[in-house]
């Protein structure tokens, strides 16, 4: 427990530049496991990637989904939704979308390719999805999934 409000501002401004370098440390990881692959979706890449598994090592494996969400545990899933009518037009550093909503935008989605530079000064259109990683709940209610 903190008691001097510098000392919260301190730990909290730490922990968002953690969030920030894990948020950082996804999209290279998602850079750089097949760019050309993510252009068909989070979900057709997991299958791509176990069928590329299933060649290389000979051992049969299967990525099945019924869902356009992608649960990481019982709590958080990675979607791809709609850009809401209440952000289009503005940039994600406007919204401030982390820290109102407790969502992360891990890339937008356009014309069939995933661009995964988002930065604060990334305007949001209609054209584009969003792939945002968060607790699901939260996801569903900011959403309306």
């Amino acid at each position: 427990v903190f008691n001097d409000a510098g000392e919260r501002a301190k730990r909290i401004n730490e922990i968002l530049s953690h969030i920030d370098l894990t948020v950082k440390s996804v999209r290279t990881l998602i850079n750089d496991l097949r760019p050309a692959v993510l252009d068909l979706g989070l979900v057709a890449s997991l299958e791509w990637q176990a069928r590329d598994f299933s060649r290389a090592n000979g051992v049969a494996c299967v990525f099945h989904t019924d869902d356009d969400k992608l649960e990481l545990d019982d709590r958080h899933a990675i979607v791809e939704v709609a850009v809401p009518e209440r952000w289009v037009g503005q940039t994600v550093g406007e919204l401030n979308i982390r820290r109102k909503y407790g969502i992360n935008l891990l890339g937008l989605k356009k014309d069939g390719k995933t661009d995964v530079s988002v930065t604060p000064d990334t305007h949001l259109t209609k054209d584009v999805t969003i792939l945002a990683l968060g607790e699901y709940q939260t996801l569903k209610k900011c959403f309306a999934l």
